[in-house]
């Protein structure tokens, strides 16, 4: 399966996903930033307010730093939320499903960012120049749901996705 948008602007590839709720199976889209620079799976904390998703507290808050290495707006990771995710290809019917952690941060304008800990526990193929990510390979934890391979359109702005 392949799934990516890529923004023209900066070197960036968001995925179209979509959190689904556990008890209620409420749909909620997001888009999230593939990053190798980051740690961990991280939301944004005002998407998941906007989205009244449950926090649960972290017993050890750890602080965080931004790309940039200035301090994160919110200093320390305290919450964390535990969320199906499912990642999409372009024509709907492929998709990638998982339960996440997310630790829950200020990350601007992104609503999810998949770091080094999710890329190296998919590895999945990532084809920067043609904007591809295939999922070809996937934890037992996954599901792969017709596992077709497509390519995005790019797009300006990942969170019209």
């Amino acid at each position: 399966m392949s799934a990516v948008t890529r923004n023209q602007q900066v070197p960036l590839i968001t995925l179209k996903t979509e959190l689904i709720g556990k008890i209620t199976s409420r749909k909620i889209d997001a888009a999230a930033l593939i990053d190798s620079g980051v740690e961990g799976i991280i939301i944004n904390s005002r998407f998941s307010q906007e989205n009244c998703l449950t926090l649960l507290p972290i017993k050890n808050p750890f602080s965080i730093r931004n790309v940039d290495s200035s301090e994160n707006t919110m200093g320390w990771v305290c919450n964390y939320t535990i969320q199906k995710l499912r990642i999409y290809a372009q024509d709907k019917r492929s998709y990638h499903e998982e339960t996440a952690e997310f630790y829950v941060t200020d990350i601007r304008d992104h609503n999810i960012i998949l770091g080094t800990n999710w890329l190296e526990e998919h590895n999945p193929e990532v084809d920067w120049l043609f904007s591809r990510v295939d999922m070809v390979r996937h934890p037992k934890t996954c599901t792969l749901e017709q596992p077709l391979s497509s390519t995005y359109t790019p797009s300006p702005n990942p969170q019209n996705q």
